[in-house]
């Protein structure tokens, strides 16, 4: 019995170089052979029949061995050594399984690193009606209307870069601040859109900083605003902004996440509830923390 508990065979005496003599039998080496007074030929008989009956011993213990190699030793008499045994073998199956998810992970990584950008010829293809396409960027202008936002609000979707240009320049050709605005009208137009023509739509609208063009050009790690976003900033497009989402509170639930000062009615509007970032005081963040006692 070994230091793990299973049981192993017992050692046996090395064996010949010319016949293997299992569980100790011993062959009749050539210096012997002059004492037994046997011819090769017998000698080689006697050797074969040993060997024949070790086999059939050795078949004779095999289940037994293998028994008490599967249950361990002790079995039902200790729990303990079995729920040993059990909790090595959950380990390396835990290990295992760990094993294969990091190489499907690798394989993985080395699908995307050889993926290219599709070429404009790979690029999807919109089937939707040109009209359909119109009446959603007029959408999007009106909602751009409803905020003031600076300018004509001239507002189409361009087909090559599946985006929108607002008076004639691309929305992504703009500062971070403004095009975080024209994204979110470009989610409040689905919404509107969807609901006048009785489309699907989930029913509430998330929006993440949608004013950064309102931040700190000084302590905020967006840096400096850009011409367009100081024009945006000197509107009163903020206040606006959330008269427009409350007055269409009946066709969607909206979220705001933002981190600008709030208009001064803005509790006549909306629900406001504030993270403070301090476990002990008020609410600490989106996810509650259990505070000790």
């Amino acid at each position: 019995m070994t230091e793990s508990g299973w049981l192993t065979p017992a050692r046996h005496k090395p064996m010949s170089r010319r016949l293997a003599t299992p569980f100790g039998a011993q062959a009749p080496s050539d210096k012997h052979q002059g004492r037994l007074g046997l011819p090769p030929s017998e000698i080689a008989q006697v050797n074969i029949e040993n060997a024949a009956m070790g086999s059939r011993a050795a078949r004779a213990a095999a289940p037994n061995m293998t028994t008490s190699m599967l249950t361990g030793r002790p079995s039902a008499r200790s729990p303990r050594g079995v729920n040993e045994i059990l909790s090595v073998r959950d380990q390396v199956q835990k290990r295992l399984s760990l094993i294969e998810q990091r190489a499907s992970l690798q394989d993985r990584r080395e699908q995307l690193t050889t993926l290219r950008p599709p070429s404009r010829s790979e690029r999807p293809r919109l089937d939707v009606p040109g009209t359909a396409v119109h009446e959603f960027a007029q959408t999007v202008s009106a909602v751009l209307t409803e905020w003031r936002f600076p300018g004509d609000r001239h507002v189409s979707f361009d087909e090559v870069t599946f985006d929108l240009r607002i008076d004639g320049k691309l929305r992504k050709d703009n500062g971070k601040g403004v095009r975080a605005v024209t994204h979110a009208a470009f989610k409040v137009a689905l919404v509107l859109f969807c609901h006048e023509r009785n489309l699907p739509h989930p029913g509430f609208l998330i929006l993440d900083t949608p004013l950064l063009t309102y931040r700190d050009p000084i302590r905020s790690k967006e840096g400096p605003l850009t011409v367009d976003e100081q024009a945006l900033r000197n509107t009163s497009l903020k206040d606006f902004f959330f008269d427009h989402l409350s007055a269409n509170s009946d066709k969607a639930q909206f979220m705001v996440i933002e981190n600008i000062d709030l208009p001064p009615d803005i509790e006549q509007l909306a629900q406001v509830v504030t993270f403070t970032g301090d476990p002990l005081s008020g609410r600490q963040g989106l996810l509650y923390t259990h505070r000790a006692q």
